[in-house]
């Protein structure tokens, strides 16, 4: 859905609003609902965090990621109800969303990071969970799902990033469902 007017978006190419008009891009068949006004963190993390996900060659999972991934998994109940899950600041391996998949359950990935997405989007593909894994290209300030679309969501390493923190909690706490869980990960200490 449209991230300003939270209407329908129809298209494939690009994706027009049904309610404000606005056109959004795709980047290799990912949409792109991100504002075209970043503020100044957001353009800094963007071209940070693309430049970082770009270098990722190819989809690797050391045993402590499978490890932090499953007790996210179990935690939130992911596999027994738990889905659709969502991923908000996903990055560019895609691992979170690709390792659900891979046990069946549907999953979106978000960043703000183009980048990140599309090569989320080319290791989901060659690890063959292409039709249960979905990237978009947004800010978690402004999620472009509808309320309660997914049964759970995480946010790992995202929080620290933004402008406003509590903007993007009280979007995850939009998009999940009634009872749904979250799962947040912030750093305790630098």
């Amino acid at each position: 859905m449209c991230p300003r007017c939270r209407f329908a978006l129809e298209g494939g190419a690009a994706y027009v609003c049904t309610g404000c008009g606005t056109t959004y891009e795709a980047a290799a068949g990912v949409p792109i609902l991100l504002a075209d006004d970043l503020s100044s963190q957001q353009a800094a993390q963007r071209a940070h965090f693309d430049a970082e996900f770009s270098a990722l060659e190819r989809y690797e999972l050391p045993n402590w990621r499978l490890s932090f991934l499953e007790r996210i998994v179990n935690a939130l109940g992911v596999l027994t109800g738990g889905g659709p899950y969502l991923d908000v600041g996903v990055g560019g391996s895609g691992a979170s969303v690709i390792e659900v998949a891979r046990r069946g359950i549907d999953a979106v990935g978000c960043d703000l990071s183009v980048a990140g997405v599309v090569q989320a989007q080319r290791f989901a593909a060659a690890e063959g969970v292409a039709a249960r894994a979905a990237f978009v290209a947004c800010a978690a300030e402004s999620l472009p799902f509808a309320d309660g679309a997914f049964g759970s969501a995480s946010a790992v390493a995202l929080l620290e990033h933004l402008d406003d923190d509590a903007a993007a909690a009280a979007e995850l706490a939009r998009v999940v469902r009634p009872g749904g869980l979250v799962w947040v990960t912030v750093p305790n200490a630098y």
